[in-house]
């Protein structure tokens, strides 16, 4: 055209199935196109199209050296029969207005549903299946109440026919209720001990924290058991408060450390209004927990010639789970602070490491230094110094070295 404006056309053929196709266009220094344009254009041929702008001198070569590239890929996959529920909307209310079959993960796209009111069969409406993993689908059936027949306690029943497998989920009045009775709308975490406060204060902190709807969180109570006796004192509660677009509140037992590390089993039962009672357990020494290896690593004495201070290394290791808490002492006095990292996971265990400043002249003059770890599932803590390698430790060390070896 005048413009200098053309268009190229590239087709592909023969290859099913259509969605695992893609074209993508480069010019001759390799940079990709934009203005691409693609569809089918029958079953088994797709097109692609780029708009393409140059100025007329250049044409002729400029569109011999435009590169069409299309890319087909297919992933095998054996035939998977879907997961089925049967649900009510809206879920949880009083009144009930539909029922949702909810049809997930199956391969390949079709399936069939049939709705049933007691031996009658009834019209619902069935969306097409969606792909939801990279090869699997999804598919929804709806289908609307009549209240009378609801409440007359009516079993449905939804007929999901996939492939040569049948799957059924049945529904009712009175079945829906127990459901939603026994269910739990309240997520609880029992939390191990602070290991903070079990260093400095001699006390375990655990703390119970639930979480879910406003009024569940508010309503629910939280009962601790210490072995087989309940806990009364030492109890304190937070919240309930926002976080993010659930609730929740904190119940928290304070222990002496003894107690916690007597292996005692603590229990925070969460009993919700209406709804069953949830309780987490945790105990000293339980399966599963190890505890940490401590070393500390020095710079070389030619590493600090001409340096005014350095950091040692404290380096704890192999420890499950990850709470643990890491001090410094200077002379066996009070404990400090380093600067102390996250605990990493590697495989099924933690490391984590904390650097200390020293300074080179209280070095120099012999100052102790210890690095103490404590962890939660540990008696006591970890303490270690770094092996200090004097002047006349090197000479010793390099003198029997040379008579040995030279």
């Amino acid at each position: 055209s005048s413009a200098g404006l053309i268009s190229l056309g590239c087709v592909a053929g023969g290859f099913s199935p259509e969605d695992f196709s893609s074209f993508s266009w480069q010019d001759s220094s390799g940079n990709q196109l934009s203005d691409i344009y693609q569809y089918s254009a029958d079953k088994n041929n797709r097109v692609g199209m780029v708009l393409y702008l140059c100025s007329e001198p250049k044409l002729k070569y400029e569109v011999a050296l435009t590169f069409c590239l299309f890319y087909f890929s297919v992933l095998l996959v054996s035939p998977t029969s879907p997961t089925v529920s049967l649900v009510t909307l809206p879920s949880g209310e009083s009144r009930v207005d539909a029922l949702m079959c909810v049809i997930q993960d199956f391969y390949p796209k079709s399936v069939s549903v049939t709705w049933k009111a007691g031996d009658r069969t009834v019209s619902g409406q069935t969306w097409e299946s969606d792909k939801g993993q990279p090869v699997l689908y999804s598919a929804s059936s709806l289908l609307k109440l009549d209240n009378s027949v609801w409440e007359s306690d009516t079993v449905y029943t939804c007929e999901v026919q996939h492939s040569t497998n049948k799957t059924t989920k049945t529904i009712s009045k009175e079945i829906a209720h127990t459901s939603l009775s026994s269910r739990s709308c309240l997520d609880v975490t029992l939390k191990p001990p602070r290991v903070k406060e079990m260093f400095i204060d001699n006390r375990a902190v655990l703390e119970c924290i639930i979480t879910g709807e406003d009024k569940a969180v508010k309503e629910a109570e939280v009962t601790w058991m210490l072995d087989s006796v309940q806990e009364t004192d030492k109890i304190t509660q937070t919240g309930p408060e926002k976080a993010d677009h659930l609730f929740r509140k904190s119940s928290i037992l304070t222990l002496a450390v003894n107690d916690w590390e007597g292996g005692k089993t603590v229990k925070c039962s969460v009993q919700q209004k209406g709804g069953p009672t949830i309780t987490k357990t945790l105990s000293f020494g339980q399966k599963g927990t190890t505890t940490p290896t401590v070393s500390i690593q020095t710079p070389s004495p030619e590493d600090l010639n001409g340096k005014s201070e350095f950091f040692l290394l404290c380096l704890v290791t192999g420890f499950y789970p990850k709470e643990i808490y890491i001090m410094w002492q200077v002379n066996e006095g009070e404990y400090e602070e380093g600067i102390t990292g996250e605990p990493v996971q590697t495989g099924d265990k933690y490391s984590v490491t904390s650097l200390f400043r020293v300074s080179k002249v209280d070095w120099d003059k012999g100052t102790k230094y210890n690095c103490n770890a404590r962890h939660a599932y540990q008696k006591g803590s970890l303490s270690v110094s770094p092996l200090r390698l004097t002047p006349l430790y090197l000479f010793l060390f390099k003198y029997l070295y040379f008579s040995l070896f030279t």
